[in-house]
């Protein structure tokens, strides 16, 4: 996609840095609705720490079989 005389780096820096903003973002909207639901509407912890970690597990489950279909 680059031609000749343009440098990899810059557009390399660029993309970079746009995925460590999102990532950021990702983070802070997670924070942000764990901050409400534990001090704003008093949501359980251990119910909160439970939905969570089904919700990770689901998630890393998917990608998982996604792989694993692609090997076959």
């Amino acid at each position: 996609m680059l031609g000749r005389e343009e440098s990899v780096a810059l557009p390399l820096l660029w993309f970079n840095l746009g995925l460590e903003v999102g990532q950021i973002i990702i983070v802070l909207i997670v924070l942000i609705i764990s901050f409400l639901l534990a001090f704003v509407f008093k949501f359980p912890y251990k119910l909160y720490k439970l939905i969570l970690v089904c919700i990770i597990g689901l998630i890393a489950l998917k990608i998982t079989i996604e792989r694993l279909l692609e090997l076959f």
